[in-house]
């Protein structure tokens, strides 16, 4: 029996497939050690791929662990990640401030140098194919339509890629290259910051928009030749963060303090002198409402805890308050809609906690009208 068959079948034996991840991909447990991995099928032509990312081993890439092939397809274990796509970010955050959109497409951009270096084109760099995970790195995944450059060859000969995300030459017009994800980085760009492909609506603040416009140019000689390119214009706009910043949900310093309170969390000013008016209001209304029970201790007390109830427990909980759902061990592992769901259940019963505890404060208690 060849040599790699024999591989192909000691990871098959070693690891034990707990469930489906997507189409040919599995979560499965080290039958040895018990830690969770995914393990892929691929083509046997994309091994040379995986056996470069195992020997680059960027913190920002899928990390491969190990690959082998048997007559048929490809074996490659890799990393569990746990965390979320973009997609998922942007959906669950709405909107995405300039700064944070540009901090991501720095990371992205950072990965992107150090696997065109090694001659990887990945080809299919879009929102649910790159991943931030629990501890706040980004991950760029999915490396099953990635290839190699060929300078002797003039087109690709599959033609693959995501649509809106593809680069024209990935329709069979000229070979890819790393001008073909930054095509792609340019419409992830685009779509973080408005949540639509260039072709439907463009970003327009300056000078991100050149930027984002140059990476998308029909023509791949009009575009940035290479990401170092991307990245030096970034830091001549002042678009690039100096250093590497946390920018997980679990960031509450007091100097990111609007990343988790609703009405600041985008940066839009706007949003933030809507949010400033409301919370006056709701300060002011507390404040009315705890001194007109305020004949007792007891109403008092009785009072403010039906206040933080129901007119501030309940509204922060519903706007998702320092993103807590992410950070319970239960909820996180739970589908966006589940979590939703749940926080609507608790909301109702905060407020109609806050509403009967009041109720009774200014009817058996103090006899007052509200």
């Amino acid at each position: 029996m060849p040599r790699d068959d024999l591989k192909a079948q000691y990871l098959d034996a070693t690891y034990e497939e707990l469930c489906p991840l997507k189409r040919n991909a599995f979560v499965v447990r080290h039958r040895h050690t018990g830690k969770i991995y995914v393990k892929k099928y691929v083509d046997k032509a994309l091994l040379p791929i995986y056996q470069k990312l195992q020997q680059i081993q960027d913190r920002r890439t899928e990390r491969v662990f190990d690959h082998a092939a048997d007559e048929r397809r490809g074996i490659v274990i890799t990393e569990y990640i746990s965390g979320r796509t973009l997609q998922e970010y942007r959906e669950d955050r709405g909107s995405l401030p300039e700064w944070e959109v540009c901090a991501i497409i720095q990371d992205l951009l950072l990965t992107l140098r150090t696997i065109h270096s090694a001659g990887i084109i990945h080809r299919d760099i879009t929102s649910s194919n790159v991943m931030i995970s629990n501890d706040g790195t980004l991950k760029l995944i999915d490396f099953n339509i990635a290839r190699q450059r060929k300078n002797t060859q003039g087109t690709d000969t599959t033609i693959l890629g995501t649509a809106g995300y593809a680069a024209p030459e990935q329709y069979g017009f000229s070979q890819t290259d790393q001008r073909t994800d930054i095509y792609s980085v340019g419409v992830l760009w685009n779509v973080l910051l408005t949540g639509c492909f260039p072709s439907e609506k463009r970003y327009t603040g300056h000078p991100l928009s050149m930027i984002i416009q140059r990476c998308t140019e029909m023509d791949s000689r009009q575009r940035y030749q290479n990401v170092q390119e991307i990245l030096d214009e970034m830091e001549s706009c002042g678009l690039r963060r100096p250093q590497p910043q946390p920018r997980a949900d679990t960031q509450t310093d007091a100097q990111d303090i609007h990343t988790w309170i609703p009405g600041f969390r985008t940066a839009v000013a706007w949003k933030c002198i809507v949010a400033v008016l409301g919370y006056s209001l709701m300060i002011l209304y507390s404040i009315y409402s705890i001194s007109e029970c305020s004949a007792t201790w007891l109403s008092l007390i009785l009072e403010a805890i039906a206040i933080i109830l129901y007119m501030w427990l309940t509204p922060l909980v519903a706007a998702n308050i320092g993103y807590f759902d992410r950070k319970i061990h239960f909820l996180k592992r739970l589908p966006t809609s589940a979590r939703v769901t749940i926080r609507i259940i608790f909301c109702v019963t905060l407020f109609t906690m806050g509403a009967a505890i009041e109720s009774y404060v200014r009817g058996p208690l103090l006899g007052i009208a509200k």
